[in-house]
């Protein structure tokens, strides 16, 4: 029967406290590095001097945060160790916690962690984990920061709503001939220029020439949306002065806010579209899947290759 080391890595931001133990339970011997190159090259030293006398090595970590990933993926890639065949394993915290609530004097330390971790690899019953596909793994990263971008812009949105509900009264809610989108460039040129006091005071012929010009002259109707607008603007409520000119500034850095995260959501789609072209895929043959959503899905499947059947 071949013989195995197990060893457990507790992993935090500042170092890794790891474990080394034989089949039978038995501590061969401990170690802590720094989370860094130069802590991963004293690993792999103090890995192959422990792992000597056996044929077999299985390393494994709690999925905590980001503080495992750089070194399972640069372990795994370290040809000093494959001559014990490691098998990798990245645990799922919940799997570790309830195996540790059947040790009654278990202290919570990151020594206690290390010897946890290594006891569940040698109980068995876990998932081996295999390296992700360098490809994959570079397009999982920008499809989901731009799904961060897009939720902070749906959050940027809500919040300036609240602003301009505020300030402007029903101007995110009217019937009235109005611009299509409250948060387009022309919307959002009025609202960083205008109060409702100004905007009521501008003559109606000046507004309409300013909301043609900032929405190219694309708009219909200008004269109307600007008579929609005056409306709107005598409507609002009239809020103390100080107030008022508060939530507007707190309304217009929300539409900053709102501009650069779009333009970030556009840089991202430019790069994803680029980088999907790589893959052989028929995922935008779907109708309603372009390559932005086709490469959030084929990033989150990764390589058909790892699944067993169809």
């Amino acid at each position: 029967m071949e013989t195995v080391l197990y060893v457990g890595i507790d992993t935090s931001l500042g170092n890794h406290v790891v474990c080394a133990m034989e089949a039978d339970g038995r501590i061969v011997a401990r170690t802590t590095v720094a989370n860094d190159r130069d802590g991963g090259e004293q690993l792999v030293t103090w890995l192959r001097a422990q792992a000597a006398p056996y044929a077999r090595l299985a390393v494994g970590v709690e999925a905590t945060s980001v503080y495992h990933a750089p070194l399972m993926e640069w372990l795994a890639q370290e040809p000093r160790l494959h001559p014990w065949q490691p098998t990798w394993y990245v645990l799922n915290p919940k799997v570790v916690e309830k195996f540790g609530e059947t040790y009654v004097d278990r202290g919570k330390t990151d020594r206690a962690d290390a010897r946890l971790i290594a006891d569940v690899l040698r109980f068995g019953r876990v998932t081996p984990w295999t390296p992700p596909d360098p490809r994959f793994a570079a397009l999982q990263v920008l499809t989901r920061h731009r799904r961060q971008v897009s939720q902070l812009i749906t959050q940027e949105k809500n919040r300036a709503l609240v602003q301009l509900f505020c300030v402007w009264g029903q101007y995110a809610h009217t019937d009235e001939p109005f611009f299509s989108n409250v948060f387009g460039a022309a919307s959002q040129a009025v609202l960083a220029r205008y109060t409702p006091d100004t905007l009521a005071e501008t003559p109606l012929a000046d507004l309409a020439a300013e909301i043609a010009a900032v929405g190219r002259n694309r708009l219909k109707a200008p004269e109307n949306i600007a008579q929609t607008l005056q409306r709107l603007a005598h409507r609002a409520f009239r809020l103390h002065p100080e107030e008022r000119d508060a939530r507007q500034q707190s309304l217009v850095l929300h539409l900053d806010t709102i501009r650069a995260l779009e333009r970030q959501q556009r840089e991202l789609d430019t790069v994803i579209a680029r980088d999907f072209q790589a893959f052989r895929q028929t995922l935008t043959t779907i109708p309603g899947i372009g390559p932005v959503y086709g490469a959030g899905l084929l990033a989150e499947i990764g390589p058909v290759e790892r699944f067993t059947s169809e």
